[in-house]
């Protein structure tokens, strides 16, 4: 375990994710919340379309209508990175979060 957690922690994957998951506005379905508990379902058809990080203002713009989701960002290390969210499906789970069912997504780093 401890060996995995080492070599998945230095992968530019994980810094990425990581950096997606810290933005309280990045368009994908899991991310940290500024609430404690954030049960609101995600649907992606509200969220189509193309994102790209802003360094000024620390945030993502929306820039035009697309049919996925396409997440642009940079890292200090890592430029032009692409994250993309093609379908998501997800089910209602009782007072929790929904439950994911289908996820198609793809990262260019």
């Amino acid at each position: 375990m401890v060996n995995l957690m080492t070599v998945t922690s230095e992968m530019y994957e994980i810094e990425a994710l990581k950096f997606l998951y810290n933005q309280a506005n990045s368009p994908i379905p899991f991310k940290k919340s500024k609430y404690n508990t954030d049960n609101s379902p995600f649907i992606i058809d509200s969220l189509k379309g193309t994102y790209k990080w802003n360094t000024e203002i620390n945030d993502f713009q929306f820039k035009k209508d697309k049919d996925f989701i396409d997440v642009h960002f940079q890292l200090p290390d890592i430029q032009n990175n692409s994250f993309q969210i093609l379908d998501y499906r997800s089910k209602a789970y009782a007072s929790k979060p929904d439950f994911p069912t289908k996820i198609i997504m793809i990262g260019l780093y």
